[in-house]
């Protein structure tokens, strides 16, 4: 059913996506089984410029992968992310940032998403951007490097442009 959703994304035919989707979320024992198809529902609310549903669906699932964002965010908050992210970089080097390689499927999961939701919360939530952009940073950290990572690490560099820090985003 998984490989079937992914087609249907593809063909952009969202009414028989909606019909797979419903099909795995209702019979999926666990979580995990029901993940990759919250992933394309995640997609696919993007794909049809449903941003807003897209961010909360996939804070929504960030939240059970045990990835929580704050709901009102304010400054404040962006500034203390920025500070814990660049609290971690300290003494990191090229290889102990980039030594250990994320295998496991949940843990790339959670990465996609966050990548994706980094992309929509641009259009729709833009408050949500250094909190994406962190988080990405601070999970490769703690769990290794992945394709996903390099867009973390540019997106966390326009943040601290935007913040002035011209030094810290080199």
């Amino acid at each position: 059913y998984t490989s079937c959703i992914e087609l249907e994304f593809c063909n952009g035919n969202f009414e028989k996506l909606a019909e797979a989707l419903n099909c795995i979320i209702t019979h999926a024992k666990c979580f995990d089984d029901k993940l990759r198809a919250y992933c394309i529902l995640i997609f696919s609310l993007g794909g049809q410029k449903q941003i807003v549903k897209a961010i909360d669906m996939g804070l929504d699932v960030l939240e059970r992968l045990g990835e929580q964002f704050p709901t009102n965010l304010d400054v404040k908050d962006a500034a203390t992310e920025v500070l814990k992210t660049r609290r971690m970089l300290e003494g990191q080097t090229i290889g102990t940032i980039t030594g250990k390689v994320i295998n496991d499927k949940r843990l790339l999961t959670t990465m996609e998403i966050l990548e994706s939701l980094a992309l929509y919360s641009y259009y729709g939530k833009p408050e949500y951007i250094p909190f994406f952009a962190c988080r990405m940073i601070q999970f490769s950290l703690r769990h290794g490097w992945s394709s996903f990572t390099t867009f973390g690490y540019a997106l966390y560099s326009v943040v601290l442009v935007t913040c002035n820090d011209i030094k810290g985003a080199d």
